[in-house]
């Protein structure tokens, strides 16, 4: 039998988070979720992960941090692990910066469909490319 892909999200909207927990769901994708940035960090440090779906802003503290782990971490487990943002907070300036892990940036409010779809093709992609302008969709 197939093995799982696993993502993660990052989101403190607990609302966001059931809707895209149920979608993943519905497509055979198991959805593990983070709603602060210490339990990202915990999560990623502990668990490796196929994809990582992520806000920006957590509350009052930002997820640049863990975009850091992700991108400089050689030894980590998830060490350039594809990330999907989904934020009403996207800069050029974050996009820039972090252009070898971001693959797609969804403004929200965006549909899980259109999230999943873009999980699945990352999944079955080599994961080394990097992001060549800011997808925004």
């Amino acid at each position: 039998m197939k093995k799982k892909n696993t993502v993660l999200l990052i989101e403190d909207e607990r609302d966001i988070a059931d809707i895209m927990k149920e979608y993943f769901e519905r497509h055979n994708i198991n959805l593990l979720v983070s709603h602060t940035r210490t339990d990202a960090f915990f999560k990623i440090n502990n668990q490796k992960f196929d994809c990582i779906v992520s806000d920006i802003k957590l509350d009052q503290n930002d997820v640049i941090p863990v975009f850091n782990e992700l991108r400089t971490n050689q030894k980590g487990l998830n060490y350039n692990v594809p990330v999907i943002v989904h934020s009403g907070n996207v800069t050029g300036e974050i996009l820039k910066d972090n252009k070898s892990i971001i693959k797609a940036v969804f403004v929200k409010p965006n549909g899980a469909e259109e999230i999943i779809e873009s999980v699945k093709n990352l999944i079955r992609k080599p994961k080394k490319t990097p992001m060549k302008e800011a997808e925004f969709k």
